[in-house]
C-alpha cells in the first residue's frame, strides 16, 4: 500500500523506543565441542558496553529445546552458534565488543558432509508437519524388474538459505507487564507462545507486534535464536534491545533447506503407462532437533502407479537445523521427480544449443484455525481485526478486499488491523494457507455481524456491532484430495563452447482456485517462478567439512537471480471455481511458483544439449565435463 511505495511503513528494528541499546553476537568457531572459557574483559572495557552474556551469566530458560536453548551450556552444537551476546549503546560498540570478546573451546571430531551411505541413517517418526515417513503399495520391485522400460537414477539439491531481502530483526522492552516485542516474523502469536515458554510467562504478558515484513520464504514461521536473546538481554539490561542479524549470521541463525540426495526409479510397460514409483530421500537434520523435510511427499499422489513406494531417511549431521523454505518438500522433490519423467529432443540455433523443457506444480491447499472480529460504528464504518501476517504477500490488500465483499460495503468502508497478538489469534503466514485460513474466519465474521445487523433491522447502536469469526479445520478435506496444479515452461541457451546458460523465456500456467487480486497473484507467481530459475542455476550453500560452515554466506558470493538472468516470464491461470477448499474458494499461490521450475530448466538444458545434469546447481562446469 501507500506506506511501502511512499517508505513510511515501519518495519521491525526501525520502530523508535526511548533509552534504546544494541546487541551484536559472538559466533563459535568451531563445528562440536566445548566452551573452555570466556573472557569478556577486554569488551566490559570499551566505553559504551553495557552487558557481555555468556553462558556462564545468562539467565536459565524454562524451556530448552534445540537451537533456542542459547546461551545455556558450554556444549556447542554446530559451527556459528551464538556463544555470547553483547550489549551496547550504540550498535558500532557493540560490534566492537563482540570482537573484543575471546571464546577458547576444546574442540571435537565432527560430522558435516550428507552421504548416502552412511551408516547412522535413520527413519524420522513423521516427516514434516506430520506426514508417514514411508509409504509403500504393491510390488515395487517385482514391478521394476518386469517393466518394458526403466530408470535409476539419483537427483540432489544442495544446502539452500532463504535470505528474505529484510533480515531477522527483534526489539525486545520489558515493563511490569510483562515484554513487547517488535518482531520480523510470519506469525505473531507462534512468536509469543515460544518466548511465553521460555522464560515461563503467561502468553498475556507477551506482546509482539509485526505490522510490515520484509520477506520471509518460511525462515521467519518460527522463533530463532537471536529473538530467545533479545528478550533475555533486554531483561537483564532493564532496558530496550534491538537486534538485527546481519546477512553472515543468517546462513548459521536463522534456518535453511537441507540438501537431498534422492535416488528416483520409474517402471512402465510398452504403452508408456507407469507401473512402478519409488522415491527414496536421504537429507540431513542437526545433532539438537530433528527436522525432517517431506520432500518425497508429491511423488505420493502426482501420477497413478499400481507399486509405489516413498523413504525419508535422516543424518544427525554437526550442523544448524534444517527448516521451511518456500515450497519445503514439494520444491526439491518435484526436481526430482520431473526430472526423471522428462523425455526431450534437441535443436541448435548457430553457436547456441536452444531446447524446451516441461514440468508439472503442486501444492497442497490447506487451512489452518483462525479468528477474527469484525465491527461496525454508528456511522456505518466497519473494522476487521485478526492477527495475520503480511510478509510482502499483498495481505493487507487481499484481507480487506474479502472483508468488504463478505460485508458488502466499499472497500474504502473497511478498516483492518493485522500483526499484533493484541488481536484474534491467527494461523501464521506460510504453508500457502494464509489467505485460505484468515479469510474463512473474516467471512464468518462478516456473516455473523451481517446477521445481527438483520437483527436490529440496521439501526446501528451507539455502541456498534461485533462478531467473531472462527475457522478451522477443513471438513471437506477428509473427502476430497485438495491441490493447487500448475505447468511449467523453459526454454534454455546453452553455448556450445562455454557451457554459459541463459534462459530467456519461463510460462507458468496454474489452476489455483479463485484468484483473489490478479496483480498480487501474478507477483506471486513470478516471484516463485524466479527463484526456481535462481535455484536451477545459481543458489548453492558451500560447505567447508573442515570447518563446518558455510563459506560463501554473504550476496557477493551466494548467488541468486538478479534482473540480468530473467528474460520474460509470463504467468497465466485458468478460472477455477472450488466450492469445497473455502469460502473464498482460494487456494494458496506462494509456493507453486516455485515448484517444477528448476525441473523445467533442467529438462530444457537437457533437451538442449544431450546432458542430463543431476546435481543442482546446473553450473557450466557440468555441461563442459
Amino acid at each position: 500500500g501507500p506506506k511501502k511505495v511512499t517508505g513510511t511503513a515501519t518495519y521491525a528494528f526501525e520502530h523508535a523506543l526511548d533509552e534504546v541499546t544494541y546487541a551484536f553476537p559472538v559466533q563459535s568457531t568451531i563445528a562440536k565441542g566445548r566452551i573452555v572459557s570466556v573472557d569478556t574483559s577486554a569488551a566490559q572495557a570499551i566505553p559504551g558496553v553495557i552487558l557481555v552474556l555468556t553462558h556462564e551469566n545468562a539467565p536459565r530458560l524454562k524451556t530448552q529445546e534445540g537451537e533456542r536453548a542459547v546461551l545455556q551450556s558450554d556444549a556447542v552444537a554446530y559451527r556459528g552458534q551464538f556463544v555470547a551476546l553483547v550489549v551496547a549503546e550504540t550498535l558500532e560498540v557493540a560490534r566492537q565488543g563482540a570482537d573484543a570478546v575471546v571464546v577458547h573451546c576444546e574442540e571435537q571430531p565432527h560430522s558435516v558432509v550428507l552421504r548416502a551411505d552412511s551408516s547412522d541413517l535413520y527413519k524420522p517418526e513423521k516427516v514434516n508437519p506430520g506426514y508417514e515417513t514411508d509409504t509403500a503399495s504393491g510390488d515395487v520391485e517385482a514391478a521394476l524388474a518386469s517393466a518394458a522400460v526403466s530408470i535409476d537414477h539419483i537427483y540432489t539439491t544442495p544446502a539452500e538459505h532463504n535470505n528474505p531481502l529484510e533480515p531477522h530483526a527483534t526489539i525486545a522492552r520489558w515493563s511490569s507487564d510483562g515484554v513487547t516485542l517488535y518482531d520480523s516474523n510470519q506469525g505473531s502469536h507462534m512468536i509469543r507462545d515460544i518466548v511465553a515458554q521460555a522464560f515461563g510467562l503467561e502468553p498475556e504478558r507477551v506482546r509482539v507486534i509485526s505490522p510490515y515484513v520484509g520477506g520471509g520464504f518460511g525462515s521467519k514461521g518460527t522463533a530463532h535464536p537471536h529473538i530467545i536473546l533479545t528478550v533475555m538481554a533486554a531483561q537483564v539490561v532493564g532496558r530496550p534491545v534491538k537486534f538485527a542479524l546481519a546477512r553472515q549470521h543468517m546462513f548459521a541463525a536463522a534456518g535453511y533447506r537441507t540438501p537431498t540426495i534422492q535416488r528416483i526409479r520409474l517402471g512402465a510397460d510398452h504403452d508408456g503407462r507407469l507401473t512402478a514409483i519409488a522415491h527414496d530421500v536421504v537429507e540431513q537434520t542437526s545433532t539438537i532437533e530433528e527436522f525432517a523435510e517431506q520432500t518425497a511427499l508429491p511423488t505420493r499422489m502426482m501420477y497413478a502407479a499400481p507399486n509405489r513406494s516413498t523413504t525419508h531417511r535422516l543424518a544427525r549431521l554437526d550442523v544448524p537445523t534444517p527448516a521451511w523454505m518456500r515450497a519445503p518438500g514439494e520444491c526439491p522433490g518435484m526436481f526430482a521427480l520431473e526430472s526423471a519423467m522428462d523425455e526431450l529432443g534437441a535443436r541448435s540455433d548457430g553457436r547456441w544449443l536452444v531446447g524446451s523443457g516441461v514440468a508439472a506444480s503442486t501444492y497442497p491447499t490447506r487451512r489452518r484455525p483462525s479468528t477474527a472480529i469484525a465491527r461496525v460504528d454508528r456511522e456505518g464504518h466497519c473494522s476487521v481485526l485478526i492477527d495475520a501476517a503480511d510478509i510482502g504477500t499483498g495481505a493487507w490488500t487481499v484481507l480487506t478486499q474479502i472483508a468488504a465483499d463478505a460485508l458488502d460495503v466499499p472497500l474504502e468502508q473497511v478498516h483492518l488491523e493485522i500483526g499484533d497478538t493484541l488481536l484474534p489469534r491467527a494461523f501464521l503466514a506460510g504453508g500457502s494457507m494464509g489467505t485460505a485460513s484468515w479469510g474463512t474466519a473474516i467471512v464468518e465474521a462478516a456473516r455473523k455481524l451481517r446477521a445481527r445487523l438483520e437483527e436490529v433491522h440496521g439501526v446501528i447502536p451507539a455502541g456498534g456491532l461485533e462478531a467473531t469469526g472462527e475457522g478451522g479445520e477443513n471438513p471437506e478435506a477428509q473427502r476430497f484430495a485438495m491441490h493447487a496444479f500448475g505447468a511449467q515452461f523453459a526454454e534454455a541457451r546453452v553455448n556450445r563452447d562455454t557451457g554459459e546458460v541463459r534462459v530467456p523465456r519461463l510460462l507458468g500456467v496454474f489452476a489455483a482456485g479463485r484468484i483473489m487480486n490478479a496483480k498480487l497473484a501474478r507477483s506471486q507467481f513470478l516471484g516463485g517462478m524466479t527463484m526456481g530459475l535462481s535455484m536451477a542455476l545459481h543458489e548453492e550453500s558451500v560447505l567447508d567439512p573442515r570447518f563446518g560452515d558455510y563459506v560463501n554466506h554473504d550476496f557477493a558470493e551466494y548467488h541468486i537471480a538478479t534482473n540480468a538472468d530473467v528474460g520474460t516470464i509470463d504467468v497465466s491461470w485458468i478460472d477455477e471455481d472450488d466450492r469445497y477448499v473455502n469460502p473464498m474458494g482460494a487456494k494458496g499461490i506462494g509456493e507453486i511458483g516455485i515448484v517444477g521450475t528448476a525441473a523445467a530448466i533442467a529438462n530444457a538444458i537437457y533437451h538442449a544439449t544431450g546432458i542430463r545434469v543431476r546435481d543442482l546447481p546446473i553450473t557450466l562446469d557440468k555441461l563442459l565435463g
